[in-house]
């Protein structure tokens, strides 16, 4: 299994790399095993119960560090969107994805690193009273009449009388 996966960020589409593993697996579990063996061996010298202490230890350490790994390597980058933030609060996601933007743009060096591909929100002008002028479809009160449709379709014998 591999460690970490490319992956593509939902906000700035840039491709970066995200440890697939979040918890301990049984080789991590073996590995804190025979460590906790070794330091039993090393501080009672023989096989001692007490190793269990640095077992659990071993064991928590090891589980603490693969998920801070696993947090620190979800956030992108190249423009800071963290998706776990964003599940829990937008509103905090939006402002550290703007706060690493406003730092990025800060640095001189940022203009020799690849240009984001960020989305673009346009807003739409809103209009005032004044913008909204009535127009009378009518000539003296008399309704206009209809533009007639036009169609590559030959008229059905029907609409012909």
């Amino acid at each position: 299994m591999k460690t970490s996966l490319a992956r593509f960020c939902a906000f700035c589409k840039s491709t970066r790399m995200v440890y697939s593993k979040k918890h301990v697996s049984l080789i991590d579990a073996f590995l804190a095993l025979a460590t906790s063996l070794l330091l039993s061996f090393i501080v009672w010298q023989e096989f001692d119960p007490r190793l269990v202490i640095f077992f659990a230890l071993g064991l928590g350490l090891a589980e603490v560090f693969i998920i801070f790994r696993w947090r620190l390597s979800i956030a992108c980058p190249h423009c800071g969107f963290d998706p776990v933030l964003y599940k829990k609060s937008p509103q905090k996601a939006a402002a550290r994805a703007k706060q690493h933007l406003d730092a990025r743009r800060a640095n001189p060096l940022s203009a020799f690193q690849a240009p984001l591909n960020l989305p673009v929100i346009v807003k739409k002008p809103e209009a005032s009273a004044q913008d909204h002028k009535v127009v009378s479809p009518t000539k003296a009160g008399k309704p206009a009449a209809a533009p007639a449709k036009k169609t590559n379709r030959p008229p059905t014998p029907g609409a012909m009388r």
